[in-house]
């Protein structure tokens, strides 16, 4: 785990230039955000997220919504003039809730993927991550997917693990028990209480939740499946995702993404990752 591993990034960041257009006060703006005043007179972003993704969307001691996705949504739609309305719902039903025009986008490492990006219009990436393979810390018969025959293995529901996991069993032939939670706080500690074997956990992520739970679990083998972490917005939305797209690129710029990120995860994972 403390191996350094460079994971290869599919996609790269994108710097836009943003055109400007002058309101006599000579102010710049970013070039879509006239069309975006036109249609959103409240300037309001609706953003779902679950509250339940350590250290990424959470609820801390005051009882108000924390992480890293949300700081990074909360300084997009502040460089940006706009309020943010939050709809808290299961991470599986959030995806949904887009397609219904009920939020404009998700802040809950949505990863992206060949099926959403069919879907959606992903921004850049915030997020360059890598799956792991937790289990407990006495466990050494896994090291990798191949290994859990027989074994049992649990994952939130609607996730693209899930999917992965039920992908790979098909092909590779895996005598597996997939397990879904639809609340996957359990999920660990049902693997120290020997319920499940193991689960595939985002990599950053999952460092900060094994530190801070306290429980007898460790990564197993090495990081695979490099994968990136994006705001998907409806096609019809696309003004908004090019203005996030905007302001991820000055917030990569200037240091402030770096900085949240490393503020949560103590790692930089805005670009590919560097895993030690």
């Amino acid at each position: 785990m403390k191996k350094r591993f460079l994971i290869q990034g599919v996609l790269v960041w994108l710097y836009l230039i943003a055109g400007c257009s002058s309101a006599g006060s000579g102010e710049e703006r970013p070039g879509n955000q006239g069309v975006l005043d036109e249609e959103r007179q409240d300037h309001v972003i609706r953003v779902g997220t679950s509250g339940k993704t350590i250290p990424s969307t959470f609820y801390d001691e005051k009882n108000e919504l924390a992480g890293y996705d949300i700081d990074v949504i909360n300084e997009i739609a502040e460089r940006a003039g706009f309020e943010v309305e939050y709809t808290v719902a299961d991470f599986s039903g959030l995806f949904g809730l887009i397609e219904s025009n009920r939020i404009d986008t998700i802040a809950n490492q949505a990863e992206v993927t060949e099926e959403r990006e069919q879907k959606f219009n992903f921004t850049e990436p915030y997020v360059y991550s890598a799956w792991q393979l937790v289990v407990r810390e006495d466990d050494d018969s896994i090291q990798s997917l191949n290994d859990l025959d027989g074994k049992i293995i649990a994952q939130g529901l609607g996730t693209a693990k899930e999917q992965y996991l039920e992908e790979f069993q098909a092909e590779h032939g895996q005598n597996f028990t997939l397990e879904s939670y639809e609340d996957s706080d359990g999920i660990f500690l049902d693997i120290v209480n020997g319920r499940i074997d193991a689960s595939l956990v985002d990599y950053p992520s999952g460092l900060f939740k094994i530190e801070k739970s306290g429980l007898d679990l460790k990564y197993a083998g090495e990081p695979f499946a490099p994968t990136v972490f994006a705001f998907p917005f409806k096609e019809e939305n696309d003004d908004l995702r090019q203005l996030f797209d905007e302001k991820l690129a000055e917030m990569k710029a200037d240091g402030t993404l770096k900085e949240l990120s490393e503020k949560w995860f103590e790692l930089d994972i805005t670009e590919p990752l560097v895993i030690k």
